[in-house]
Protein backbone atom coordinates (compact mmCIF):
# COMPACT_ATOMS: atom_id res chain seq x y z
CA UNK A 1 0.00 0.00 0.00
CA UNK A 2 2.97 2.54 -0.57
CA UNK A 3 2.37 4.12 -3.47
CA UNK A 4 -1.51 5.04 -2.72
CA UNK A 5 -0.50 6.35 0.83
CA UNK A 6 2.29 8.69 -1.02
CA UNK A 7 -0.29 9.83 -3.33
CA UNK A 8 -3.49 10.84 -0.42
CA UNK A 9 -0.72 12.34 1.22
CA UNK A 10 0.23 14.73 -1.84
CA UNK A 11 -3.75 15.53 -1.35
CA UNK A 12 -4.28 15.49 2.05
CA UNK A 13 -1.61 14.97 4.90
CA UNK A 14 -2.28 14.73 8.23
CA UNK A 15 -0.69 14.90 11.93
CA UNK A 16 -2.20 14.10 15.36
CA UNK A 17 -3.16 17.08 15.16
CA UNK A 18 -3.55 19.03 11.58
CA UNK A 19 -4.85 18.46 8.70
CA UNK A 20 -3.14 19.86 5.38
CA UNK A 21 -4.86 20.45 2.50
CA UNK A 22 -2.90 20.12 -0.99
CA UNK A 23 0.17 20.02 0.57
CA UNK A 24 2.14 18.48 -2.85
CA UNK A 25 -0.74 18.59 -5.51
CA UNK A 26 0.95 17.86 -8.94
CA UNK A 27 0.58 20.24 -11.44
CA UNK A 28 -1.16 17.22 -13.73
CA UNK A 29 -4.16 17.18 -11.41
CA UNK A 30 -5.18 20.79 -11.14
CA UNK A 31 -9.06 19.66 -10.81
CA UNK A 32 -10.06 16.97 -8.67
CA UNK A 33 -11.70 14.85 -6.03
CA UNK A 34 -10.64 12.49 -2.90
CA UNK A 35 -13.11 10.76 -0.64
CA UNK A 36 -13.07 8.99 2.77
CA UNK A 37 -9.32 9.88 3.53
CA UNK A 38 -8.73 8.81 7.13
CA UNK A 39 -6.59 11.17 8.87
CA UNK A 40 -4.21 10.80 12.23
CA UNK A 41 -6.44 13.17 13.58
CA UNK A 42 -9.67 11.33 14.08
CA UNK A 43 -11.49 13.07 11.46
CA UNK A 44 -12.38 11.86 7.82
CA UNK A 45 -12.25 14.23 4.99
CA UNK A 46 -13.71 14.15 1.55
CA UNK A 47 -11.94 16.91 -0.71
CA UNK A 48 -12.76 18.90 -4.13
CA UNK A 49 -9.99 21.14 -5.29
CA UNK A 50 -10.17 23.26 -8.81
CA UNK A 51 -7.19 25.20 -10.18
CA UNK A 52 -4.59 23.60 -7.70
CA UNK A 53 -7.22 25.28 -4.50
CA UNK A 54 -9.29 23.58 -2.30
CA UNK A 55 -13.22 24.23 -3.17
CA UNK A 56 -14.69 22.32 -0.41
CA UNK A 57 -14.19 19.88 2.06
CA UNK A 58 -16.66 17.44 4.25
CA UNK A 59 -15.01 16.94 7.63
CA UNK A 60 -16.58 14.18 9.71
CA UNK A 61 -14.90 13.63 13.15
CA UNK A 62 -14.11 9.97 13.97
CA UNK A 63 -13.69 10.86 17.70
CA UNK A 64 -13.95 14.28 19.62
CA UNK A 65 -10.76 16.21 18.24
CA UNK A 66 -9.30 19.85 17.84
CA UNK A 67 -7.33 20.12 14.62
CA UNK A 68 -5.95 23.11 12.70
CA UNK A 69 -6.92 22.81 9.02
CA UNK A 70 -4.19 24.44 7.02
CA UNK A 71 -3.38 25.20 3.53
CA UNK A 72 -0.66 27.19 2.03
CA UNK A 73 -0.37 30.14 4.94
CA UNK A 74 -3.73 30.01 5.98
CA UNK A 75 -5.32 28.32 9.24
CA UNK A 76 -8.44 27.73 10.66
CA UNK A 77 -8.47 25.87 14.48
CA UNK A 78 -11.78 23.46 14.61
CA UNK A 79 -13.29 21.59 17.80
CA UNK A 80 -15.50 18.23 16.31
CA UNK A 81 -17.37 16.38 18.61
CA UNK A 82 -17.80 12.25 17.76
CA UNK A 83 -20.26 11.94 14.57
CA UNK A 84 -19.77 16.10 13.89
CA UNK A 85 -19.60 16.58 10.14
CA UNK A 86 -18.63 19.78 8.78
CA UNK A 87 -19.18 21.57 5.16
CA UNK A 88 -16.57 23.50 4.92
CA UNK A 89 -16.58 26.07 1.95
CA UNK A 90 -13.29 27.55 1.07
CA UNK A 91 -13.74 31.57 0.50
Amino acid sequence: GGLPDVVTDMIVKSTANEVILLPALTEQWPDGEIKGVWTRSGVTVDLAWENNEPKSAVIQANRDTSIKLLFNNQSWDLTLTKGQILNWKME
